[in-house]
């Protein structure tokens, strides 16, 4: 079956759509504080199905589970059989407990032990699955509205440029959805942070996100140093590559090797002459990276600044995406950015995408 997708504005009437099709084992983009989601009944097998095939997407890179806003217990998730009924009373529901009064609604995706009412599927076959209450009034409509919970990853195809307006999901796979709930623009950005929480009650990161770890050291004891791709994927985005434009990006740092880019570029077999800078933070001056001559006399150069004197990168993860896409589709031979070695607020989180995403020209 082949879908145009239709945009719908938020009203009554829409949210009637949006539930009609996940109640009748379909599939609908739906907006987030964080990015745009591809939501389906995460009870149902054969929903789950659909999106893993409308974003082409691996069996064994797991989903994240979304909750609406009256379950800020696990117990509450344990009654609904989600959650595993073994963690109540153990440090690990004392821990959760605390996260989901404090961070829920937000950007915090929490793995827990899976309950016997979710099927295999959603979690590529794990027995721990990531749940998360986000904090968008779309969505938590939405939620508010059934008795199940909504798988929901972004509504983008696999490994590509996360999608934050629904113009952005319409271009990326309007061919194979019949609707998205237009939210307007991700006021955060960036995916969730992801943590799975231990039998002790202690937390591992496995993606830094939308959540800065200095605000979960608040309320847990936590161990920041990032899972990396392990070789099985425990939670969303921690493949090698993801969050990828089709243009290559290239990282910039204070001691980067432009003759690696020189013998890159001199490669291409139908080079376009276009370069594109992402400018960020570390190497600007003037607003403009500072390129050799020699490449600047020989090429174009379409600059999309994102850097406003933003220390905490709160304003640089709410555009990154967009600025991605936008210099994706310019026609460029490489996109160039500046990345920033702050690891303060959100800019763990746009390193981290920025690496995911980027080409190693030196191995080309």
């Amino acid at each position: 079956m082949s879908f145009s997708a239709q945009i719908l504005k938020p009203s009554a009437q829409s949210y009637k759509i949006a539930r009609d099709a996940l109640e009748n084992g379909g599939i609908v983009a739906i907006p987030t504080e964080t990015v745009y989601g591809l939501a389906a009944n995460a009870t149902s097998e054969s929903a789950i199905e659909k999106i893993y095939k409308a974003k082409n997407r691996p069996m064994n890179n797991p989903l994240i589970v979304h909750v609406g806003s009256k379950f800020k217990t696990v117990r509450a998730l344990v009654d609904k059989g989600w959650v595993a009924p073994e963690v109540l009373h153990t440090p690990l529901e004392k821990t959760a407990n605390a996260l989901m009064l404090s961070c829920w609604p937000g950007p915090l995706t929490m793995v827990l032990p899976k309950g016997p009412k979710l099927p295999a599927m959603v979690s590529a076959g794990l027995n721990t699955i990531g749940f998360r209450m986000p904090n968008h009034t779309c969505f938590l409509t939405l939620l508010d509205s059934i008795d199940y919970p909504l798988a929901a990853p972004s509504a983008n195809r696999s490994n590509s440029i996360s999608p934050t307006t629904a113009d952005h999901v319409a271009k990326e796979i309007g061919d194979a959805i019949p609707f998205i709930l237009d939210g307007g623009s991700c006021n955060v950005g960036v995916e969730s942070t992801i943590i799975k929480i231990l039998e002790n009650g202690k937390a591992v990161v496995l993606r830094v996100g939308g959540l800065p770890l200095s605000q979960l050291k608040q309320y847990i004891d936590i161990n920041d140093k990032l899972i990396s791709e392990p070789k099985v994927l425990l939670a969303p985005g921690m493949q090698k590559t993801h969050y990828a434009p089709k243009t290559p990006l290239v990282l910039l740092t204070a001691i980067f090797d432009y003759e690696d880019l020189y013998r890159f570029l001199n490669q291409l077999e139908k080079p376009t002459k276009r370069l594109g800078i992402l400018a960020l933070n570390s190497l600007l001056q003037e607003g403009c990276v500072q390129l050799p001559a020699a490449i600047t006399q020989s090429y174009s150069i379409t600059t999309h600044d994102l850097a406003k004197g933003d220390h905490e990168g709160v304003s640089v993860a709410r555009d990154l995406y967009g600025a991605m896409r936008s210099l994706d589709e310019s026609d460029l031979d490489v996109i160039l950015v500046d990345t920033c070695p702050s690891k303060e607020g959100l800019w763990a989180a746009i390193n981290d995408r920025l690496l995911r995403a980027s080409t190693n020209i030196a191995d080309q």
